[in-house]
């Protein structure tokens, strides 16, 4: 059994029918003012929310710039594998006390941040509080006391400003390096174990995290973004996310009003056809297909109908079901249909044209493989 994918215009109009890239109804969507197939590249992207992925907090869209797309609340990752970290209390200092008395588990200040995954902690670094909300503001003055951000600033423009001569020739400064590196007595080896990765340094500025592995600091958790999908021909909206939950307002999929078509082998040579209908309206669907014959151009597909709505006999075929081998047959919200290809088709191309009573004619190139 093999499903079709469909092609979507924008594919159709560059590639052509044929050669089109195809994908899944679930991947595309349908704009019910232009009655037309839209993918991810012939819609509009607009960002709906900022949210923190460890908190689950929203920002409001004008301060994300000023928080530099972080988050500022107390969400941290660490600078060794990316986990997110935890903020944990140090020890009681008595030790007389079991482990089982209430006042064992309570941390005490000074607090740091810990990782779960490698044991990496921030007391080697010295970032600890006395109160766990104030970790924030202790690593914002660790980072502005060892880069000095304002002195960067003023040589960017004074170095912007500036007109530099062009550079010397390639031949004469790599015979200067040349030189030098023949004077030198000896190359100087590193542990690169102790040396960052481009990965780590990477999380923030890379100007801003040492090269070594010790001294590397903690970074906040990157924000991310619900978008919002249009069309962009009529900018009619396709999907608009919740903004406090997974849900989704609009998501306007085609695999919800277009026919869906699944392929199987039949007797005698034959493949079946089946056309599912998705609407709660019949549907008129013409097919064309490319390199085959159908049984049927024109067929009227049922409406699809609630479980909870069937009668005790609707689920059960007819007596001719099983003598079923070419012509057409529907059962339900399907519609089952002979096709015969030949025998060197590996891809089967069905133009479908389809229209219901809420919902103007639409016509779509269908790609299903013959495996």
């Amino acid at each position: 059994m093999s499903t079709g994918s469909a092609a979507c215009p924008c594919a159709v109009a560059l590639y052509g029918y044929q050669h089109a890239p195809t994908e899944a109804l679930t991947e595309l969507y349908y704009c019910e003012e232009c009655c037309s197939l839209r993918c991810n590249d012939c819609i509009a992207w607009e960002v709906s929310c900022t949210y923190c992925p460890h908190c689950l907090f929203e920002v409001p869209n004008t301060s994300v710039r000023a928080q530099k797309a972080r988050c500022s609340r107390t969400c941290f990752e660490c600078p060794m594998c990316m986990h997110v970290l935890s903020i944990v209390g140090s020890d009681p200092p008595r030790r007389d006390m079991p482990l089982t008395a209430p006042e064992a588990s309570i941390g005490v200040e000074p607090f740091y941040l810990s990782c779960a995954c490698c044991r990496w902690d921030s007391k080697r670094l010295g970032l600890v509080a006395e109160k766990p909300n104030d970790l924030g503001s202790v690593l914002d003055a660790m980072e502005r006391s060892a880069w000095p951000t304002e002195t960067w600033e003023h040589l960017v423009e004074h170095m912007l400003e500036r007109r530099l001569p062009p550079p010397p020739p390639m031949s004469r400064s790599l015979a200067k390096h040349v030189a030098r590196v023949e004077r030198c007595p000896g190359l100087v080896r590193h542990d690169m174990a102790r040396v960052s990765t481009l990965a780590q340094r990477w999380t923030v500025q890379p100007c801003e995290q040492s090269y070594a592995v010790s001294a590397l600091r903690p970074r906040r958790v990157a924000l991310q973004c619900k978008y919002s999908k249009r069309c962009a021909t009529c900018r009619h909206i396709l999907v608009r996310p919740e903004p406090r939950s997974s849900a989704f307002k609009i998501k306007l999929l085609a695999s919800h009003f277009l026919p869906q078509c699944v392929v199987f082998r039949g007797a005698h040579g034959l493949w079946t056809l089946v056309l599912t209908n998705p609407l709660m309206d019949a549907m008129d669907v013409t097919l064309r297909c490319v390199a085959g014959d159908v049984s049927a151009q024109h067929i009227q597909v049922p409406a699809h109908v609630d479980v909870l709505d069937m009668d005790e006999d609707s689920g059960a075929p007819g007596s001719d079901w099983d003598a079923f081998q070419h012509g057409t047959k529907t059962h339900r919200n399907h519609a089952y249909l002979s096709v015969r290809v030949h025998p060197s088709t590996s891809v089967l191309v069905v133009q479908i044209q389809w229209q219901s009573a809420a919902y103007r004619p639409h016509t779509f190139w269908m790609h299903i493989p013959l495996s």
